[in-house]
């Protein structure tokens, strides 16, 4: 009988065998493994939507500036001559530069000329010239009164947004809705430029570098109710 119980004895401290071990081992990496990736996959997702909202945020505030200049976007007569300045100084597919007045005092303060251009950094950037009165006209100074990033992260055309290609920020419409093209410079002539009624904007926005995150796109149509009044204080 004591060697019965000797064998039991046995039994109970022997251990775990070295195939035991390996198959333990082998199950805890398993779940070790799909435990990471779990965790991982969230981060991703959750850095990914982020990024997302960051661009749909940085997108919205910037549309509102651009909205916001366009929108005050004037001509402004002129003494010297019966045909005032263009509401638009320079035209362009990522620039333009418009006359504006984002005052209400206008008989004080006059127009202010501000310039919309996105730079080689990708940032969306508003320089602004004041006006003085000068022989009865009003001329810009040379010098800006204010130079200001309004949004960075602004992707360039041709970023892929849904499966095509961005357009340009800029597209300039004439009066019967339809677009009008720029000669081979790419920049409006004054003519084609008085011609000009409404401008299509489609911002592309994209904080995350390369494909981690897709772009945010707002495309807006801004007219120009301004045209045709003269707001000088004259």
């Amino acid at each position: 009988m004591s060697g019965g119980v000797e064998r039991r004895g046995g039994e109970r401290d022997r251990g775990f065998t070295l195939m035991e071990l390996l198959v333990a081992i082998s199950l805890l990496a398993i779940v070790t493994t799909l435990i990471t990736t779990m965790v991982v996959a969230l981060a991703q997702t959750f850095s990914r939507q982020e990024s997302e909202q960051d661009s749909s945020r940085t997108a919205a505030v910037a549309m509102q500036r651009i909205s916001t200049v366009i929108r005050a976007g004037t001509e402004v007569p002129r003494s010297s001559t019966w045909q005032p300045l263009p509401a638009f100084e320079s035209a362009r597919a990522d620039a333009l530069a418009v006359n504006a007045y984002l005052d209400p005092a206008t008989a004080t303060v006059g127009p202010t000329r501000v310039r919309l251009e996105v730079n080689t950094a990708g940032e969306l950037v508003e320089t602004r010239w004041a006006a003085r009165r000068s022989a009865g006209d009003w001329v810009y100074d040379t010098t800006p009164s204010l130079t200001r990033v309004v949004a960075r992260d602004v992707a360039p055309r041709g970023t892929p947004v849904g499966g095509s290609p961005s357009p340009a920020l800029f597209t300039y419409l004439g009066a019967a809705g339809a677009p009008i093209a720029p000669p081979a410079s790419g920049e409006l002539t004054e003519v084609q430029r008085r011609e000009v009624v409404a401008v299509r904007v489609s911002l592309v926005v994209q904080t995350a570098a390369g494909t981690d995150a897709a772009p945010a796109q707002l495309v807006s149509t801004v007219s120009l109710p301004n045209l045709g009044l003269t707001r000088t204080g004259i």
